[in-house]
């Protein structure tokens, strides 16, 4: 199967994340091009019209693990590795963030993949999907292909836009016994970081400045 399979991290409201819902919008748009489909695996307890509701941005269907605690990489690496295995997926997609980089280096790991991260844009050469990677101190472009299945790829922050396409998603609920691993570490409390307030992420241009300003006036001279 040419399908791409992407990790939709959400809040404990069950709000999805803005970088996960613009790796679906690219999931889709490329699965079309390549005669796939797009997929997002959720964990934890999230309502069905929640789930159903990440068709209105390209995914087909929706893998959901009730059981499986959000926050923590290993038990998320279980369940997708399972959900590739079972059904044949080609890629997987991270939309970038600590926690997607986490999971999907470990998802190299135990499928024994290609991985490459920071990517900044993927497109589709002979039916196969070849991503872009900024090197040098972002002054060269490398592209990188995959030699097998499943090729990881971990966009860069912000990376992807977000496509609202309209349609549901069909909720699949799947079983998982989790690694003895898995199981080693237990998430105490999500907090909100520092600035939670301002999420610089949203930002169309973001300015900068170091010591050499001196002061707050000289940020007038950007």
């Amino acid at each position: 199967m040419a399908g791409i399979l992407v990790y939709a991290l959400h809040d404990d409201e069950g709000n999805f994340n803005k970088n996960s819902l613009g790796a679906i919008s690219e999931a889709a748009k490329l699965a079309g091009e390549i005669g796939g489909e797009a997929a997002a695996v959720v964990v934890g307890d999230i309502a069905d019209d929640a789930c159903a509701s990440l068709g209105n941005y390209g995914a087909a269907k929706v893998y959901r693990a009730k059981a499986v605690p959000e926050g923590l990489a290993q038990p998320i690496i279980d369940v997708m590795a399972k959900v590739i295995n079972e059904n044949d997926f080609g890629y997987a997609l991270f939309g970038g963030g600590l926690l997607g980089f986490e999971i999907g280096a470990g998802l190299t790991a135990r499928l024994n993949a290609g991985v490459t991260m920071e990517v900044t844009k993927v497109k589709v050469d002979g039916g196969k999907l070849i991503v872009e990677r900024p090197i040098l101190q972002d002054s060269q472009i490398a592209d990188v292909g995959y030699v097998s299945k499943p090729g990881i790829i971990i966009g860069r922050l912000n990376a992807f836009d977000v496509k609202e396409s309209g349609g549901t998603a069909e909720v699949v609920d799947v079983e998982v016994e989790l690694s003895a691993w898995s199981s080693k570490a237990k998430l105490v409390q999500r907090g909100e970081q520092r600035g939670a307030d301002v999420n610089i992420e949203d930002a169309d241009i973001l300015v900068g400045g170091g010591r050499g300003l001196g002061a707050a006036e000289g940020f007038e001279l950007c």
